[in-house]
């Protein structure tokens, strides 16, 4: 038995850290998400249920302000919990905004 660390890779000459290891191969990418995507399928959602800001807004538990202001663009990351809030107020999936 080898008296290195099974989770570690084995030192190799080619490549070496100070530590004499080689460093880990990068993890594969995230899915990218546009979030202006998001938005954009929540305004549409939004007028297809005949809501205004405020009515979605009221649903959702969210400030009709952040309403505006996400759907002209200001702000450009909402976070995943109103995401979430906001699908539930128009009664579909957050991966239904996500596409």
């Amino acid at each position: 038995m080898s008296d290195y660390d099974a989770g570690a890779i084995a030192p190799d000459a080619s490549a070496r850290t100070p530590a004499g290891w080689r460093a880990r191969p990068p993890s594969p990418p995230r899915p990218y998400f546009d979030l202006a995507d998001a938005v954009s399928s929540a305004t549409v959602g939004r007028e297809e249920k005949g809501l205004s800001q405020l009515a979605l807004a009221k649903r959702a538990d969210v400030a009709q302000a952040y309403i505006s202001e996400m759907e002209a663009g200001q702000k450009k990351n909402p976070g995943i919990e109103t995401l979430r809030k906001i699908a539930k107020a128009l009664g579909v999936p957050v991966t239904e905004l996500l596409e």
